[in-house]
């Protein structure tokens, strides 16, 4: 077995897998559970075409955006559901009303995996933030057949994830329209599963970081929640959003930059002036890139159904929106992890870092300073 390229810059985005007319292509986790891919020899035929879609031996072009917007959907339920201004969810309900299909992530069959769907009833699946790394399988030949039969496609993903669909496809399709997001970092889906399986011991179907429990981490039996947690106190939200899980191409991302490799760019718009909006708004609030020519073309199809006013480029990379201006950093407590992680998975191995440990002391603390307070409120009253 041989890497398809350098081992510590894979990024897992699953263009090798679906290129390879051989199916010598082999998925291999190392010792952290980060997943890349390997060649076979006994099967390859050595065609390389693996490395001629490989984005770290081929570099993909990156755009200056056009302009730049802060928006928000129309749609009460958008607003309500999506983690952000609802922009992702318009432009997929306004692509599959022309009959196209939309691929995104979804959380499905227990893990976070690369769907396309041609319903508006399906839109729910791909709204919220996913927190790890999204298993694009073999989607990208599912939409190369659609684009061949002329129907439109909406890819949405992370920019790395929308190169490789770029390089797989190896040419433009005026029928095919990208969304990438601004990334934070991705981790490996066995982390999440170990933080599952110690919070509960019961059935479960899904769950969610972002949408209508905002900043919570939700685990689900159907409707059924089974655990809620604040991000502030929950270990793999904290781990997360600390920079201490990330896979290690992820500290490295070339695409954590103001030019991107969409048509389209959307994330939070953190550090927003909100008192210099012409319309005062105290919802949640995306920011969007609109980067090429196509990006342009995709906004005039649904700007109708968005409620939005330019801003500057600076305004949006702003130092609160911090992966526009470089990737995410390691946190220095990453060697604790790594050195524990092996031998007793995600849980333990979390729990040994001073950030999760420090995590805890502050939120027992926040919850005697309530407790006393709330003791304190009923003597008074009584």
């Amino acid at each position: 077995m041989i890497p398809v390229c350098e081992l510590s810059k894979c990024n897992g985005c699953q263009a090798c897998l679906n290129t390879c007319p051989a199916n010598a292509i082999v998925p291999i986790k190392d010792k952290m559970d980060r997943t890349a891919y390997y060649i076979d020899e006994t099967t390859c035929i050595h065609c390389e075409k693996c490395q001629a879609v490989c984005q770290v031996n081929n570099p993909v072009s990156s755009f200056t955006p056009h302009f730049v917007l802060a928006a928000y959907s129309r749609d009460s339920e958008d607003k309500k559901l999506s983690a952000s201004g609802g922009i992702a969810s318009v432009a997929s309900r306004t692509i599959i009303e022309k009959g196209g299909y939309v691929v995104g992530a979804a959380c499905v069959d227990q893990k976070t995996q690369h769907i396309m769907i041609e319903s508006t009833n399906d839109i729910s699946l791909l709204r919220g933030s996913k927190y790890e790394r999204s298993d694009v399988s073999f989607i990208f030949r599912e939409i190369k057949e659609k684009l061949k039969d002329n129907k439109e496609v909406l890819f949405t993903g992370t920019p790395c994830q929308v190169a490789g669909l770029k390089l797989y496809l190896q040419s433009a399709y005026e029928n095919l329209y990208t969304m990438d997001l601004i990334c934070h970092g991705t981790a490996p889906h066995d982390y999440v599963l170990d933080h599952i399986r110690y919070k509960t011991a019961k059935s479960w179907s899904h769950y969610t970081f972002r949408g209508k429990d905002d900043f919570w981490f939700c685990i689900y039996s159907g409707k059924a929640i089974m655990y809620r947690r604040q991000s502030i106190s929950d270990e793999y939200f904290v781990a997360y959003l600390n920079g201490l899980i990330f896979c290690h191409n992820c500290y490295n991302c070339p695409y954590a930059k103001k030019e991107r490799v969409a048509d389209i760019t959307v994330g939070d718009f953190w550090g927003l002036d909100r008192d210099s909006l012409e319309k005062s708004y105290d919802g949640k609030i995306s920011v969007v890139l609109v980067n090429t020519s196509q990006g342009e073309r995709l906004w005039s199809f649904f700007k109708d159904k968005i409620i939005f006013e330019e801003r500057t480029m600076e305004e949006a990379a702003n130092e609160f929106q911090t992966n526009l201006n470089g990737p995410s950093l390691m946190h220095s407590e990453r060697k604790v992890f790594e050195r524990y992680y092996p031998k007793y998975g995600f849980e333990k191995a979390v729990r040994k870092t001073k950030l999760i440990k420090k995590i805890h002391f502050d939120y027992a603390k926040h919850c005697i300073i309530s407790l006393m307070s709330e003791f304190k409120h009923k003597l008074i009253m009584a």
